[in-house]
């Protein structure tokens, strides 16, 4: 019997029925994201993108209950999503989580359908031990096995969004977009051993209904303060760092690792770093390399304008995908090399 299958399974779908048809989130303030604090894990231990599966076959690196679920790839704007088109269970292979990880992913909504429902089970020491992240919009429910609940109407429209979670043993923050929707202090020993993802999938009645995909799943381990990567190897790798596809330009929710990086510098005005990105993202080495310099050099201008860090405190260097940390022929390796170093120098 899984997760899915026991109490817990439907009936936090069917608790507030009422209360999600009254809702209505409320119009949402101009984004601060100074106020942003999330930060992803240093360390890759899972990623897929389902670009190394075919459309229209189940997912390789992944279990799936039951067995015979119309679970398939499907090419959506020249991505790849994983589609459910029924009720399933699925559980990345040969995944142990470690004390405290982060999970991100972005997932498809639809507001006024069945199919936009997603739930991420943590599962303990037990099957009877169990922490549980769900989303029904407009709602996003916390419950856990101790009875510990909560929950947050939050303001989504229709297509992907983002979902970004930090665990740290029974203590969690949960994150949709740039918004912090839960945010639960630790209250027991409860230690996740392992992870499982609930997709609703396709309306049975109404075969419009039949929007229920996410793509871009990765499990990381920590995150550690960039203080700690330092002092051990004289070096900060970053995930935490991001760029709009194929361009230089710097995306809002880099803001926790920059600034945290920032406040390194500005305490020590002996530390002199060389920024330097890796990416794999263009189809040619060549161009990996130009889109990689511009993108350090933009680090170094948005650190000296923003930041108000000392010029020459920071050198450049883009090495596009000269210098991977894995192998760059399978998906997860691309996730590890795609990064940016900060170099003591």
């Amino acid at each position: 019997m899984t997760v899915l299958q026991k109490c817990r399974g439907w009936w936090r779908f069917l608790l507030f029925p009422l209360a999600n048809l009254l809702a209505q989130p409320l119009p949402r303030p101009p984004i601060d994201w100074t106020t942003y604090d999330y930060m992803p894990g240093h360390q890759v231990l899972f990623f897929d993108d389902f670009s190394g599966d075919r459309p229209g076959e189940p997912p390789g690196a992944w279990s799936v209950l039951p067995q015979n679920a119309k679970v398939r790839v499907l090419e959506v704007n020249q991505q790849s999503w994983l589609h459910a088109q029924e009720q399933a269970t699925l559980a990345p292979l040969e995944l142990k989580l470690p004390p405290q990880f982060t999970v991100e992913m972005d997932f498809n909504v639809t507001l006024q359908g069945y199919s936009g429902r997603y739930r991420l089970d943590f599962i303990g020491a037990t099957e009877e031990d169990w922490l549980s992240l769900t989303l029904e919009p407009p709602s996003f429910f916390f419950s856990m096995s101790s009875g510990l609940t909560s929950e947050k109407n939050i303001d989504l429209t229709n297509g992907p969004h983002h979902l970004a979670v930090q665990v740290d043993g029974s203590s969690l923050r949960c994150y949709v977009d740039d918004e912090r929707v839960i945010n639960i202090p630790k209250s027991s020993d409860f230690k996740a051993g392992r992870l499982e993802l609930f997709l609703a999938g396709a309306d049975e009645e109404d075969a419009s209904d039949d929007k229920c995909w996410f793509t871009n799943f990765t499990v990381a381990a920590g995150p550690a303060p960039l203080s700690n990567q330092l002092s051990s190897s004289g070096k900060i790798v970053a995930y935490g760092i991001s760029f709009e596809p194929g361009k230089a330009t710097i995306l809002p929710r880099s803001t926790p690792t920059l600034k945290q990086f920032a406040d390194l510098l500005r305490a020590d005005a002996t530390l002199n770093f060389s920024v330097e990105c890796h990416d794999n993202e263009l189809p040619s080495e060549s161009d990996n390399v130009k889109l990689s310099q511009a993108r350090a050099e933009a680090l170094k201008d948005h650190l000296i304008a923003q930041y108000k860090i000392a010029e020459q405190q920071l050198s450049t260097k883009g090495w596009g995908e000269t210098r991977p940390l894995s192998d760059a022929n399978t998906v997860e390796g691309k996730k590890v090399n795609q990064r940016v170093e900060f170099i003591r120098k």
